[in-house]
């Protein structure tokens, strides 16, 4: 894999979660150790990360279009068209969970003004989302991951437990078509089976490109999962292969329209 492909693919796991270890970059791209940190560095040196013990973190959004300009914009389109769709099975009196990440605060965005609803969530993006709204929102506490902007560890399993809630609604940081395996960066959140115990619906929100990257940890298996929302820019050939894993595949058209990705 060359440097710009390298540098391309980090740039997208930091826009979907701000932040990336030394070790995942070394998986994602299949480098080095060495490799690894000289690619953070080099996004440092051009002002788009700030190297800590033991990766980087993401200083400006606008810094990293200006270096990746059509994987950000995919993502950011694709993520709302995900989101909205996601947003049109809830419905009024229901009380769902949500959990951490872009996608799942631009499905906050959209759910303000479903009456009477209850929002439990460990995501301090979906919080301030909802913030003002009409919207019963119960946080889940722990232990505060500042980097990432949510809640994980033992508590927040603990306070989970204590709800039930309609749907669910979950996302991962990658997908293996030929296993099912769902991936994730880090394993500081709880268990998808505690969540499968305490919702009636499993919905796993899905950017296309998550289709191609292979994450730290694996964290369940897509056969728990009730229902998949991918963009439509999945290609015909994955979407074949997802729809033979998965339950129920939703395709979300892409948002295009610059006026309706201005909203978030």
């Amino acid at each position: 894999m060359l440097a710009q492909e390298r540098s391309d693919l980090i740039c997208r796991v930091l826009m979907d979660k701000r932040t990336i270890k030394v070790s995942e970059v070394m998986q994602l791209c299949g480098v080095s150790h060495e490799t690894a940190r000289r690619d953070l560095e080099t996004l440092q040196e051009e002002g788009i990360v700030k190297r800590v013990h033991g990766g980087a973190v993401l200083i400006q959004q606008d810094e990293l279009s200006a270096l990746a300009p059509v994987a950000p914009h995919q993502t950011h389109s694709g993520n709302i068209s995900v989101a909205k769709e996601a947003s049109r099975l809830i419905r009024p009196g229901s009380t769902v969970y949500i959990a951490p990440g872009r996608t799942m605060a631009h499905l906050a965005h959209f759910v303000k003004d479903v009456a009477d609803l209850s929002v439990v969530t460990p995501s301090l993006l979906v919080i301030n989302e909802l913030s003002g709204s009409g919207v019963n929102v119960f946080a889940l506490g722990g232990n505060l991951w500042h980097d990432e902007g949510y809640f994980g560890g033992k508590q927040t399993s603990a306070d989970m437990a204590i709800y039930n809630v309609d749907i669910a609604f979950i996302s991962c940081g990658g997908l293996d078509l030929a296993t099912g395996t769902l991936m994730d960066y880090d394993d500081n959140n709880f268990s998808h089976s505690l969540l499968r115990s305490h919702s009636n619906k499993l919905v796993l929100l899905l950017n296309s490109e998550k289709l191609h990257i292979r994450t730290f940890s694996n964290v369940g298996n897509i056969n728990i999962v009730d229902c998949v929302i991918v963009d439509s820019r999945i290609t015909p050939e994955d979407a074949d292969a997802l729809r033979a894993i998965a339950k129920k595949v939703i395709i979300a058209s892409v948002v295009e329209d610059a006026a309706v990705l201005n909203e978030i």
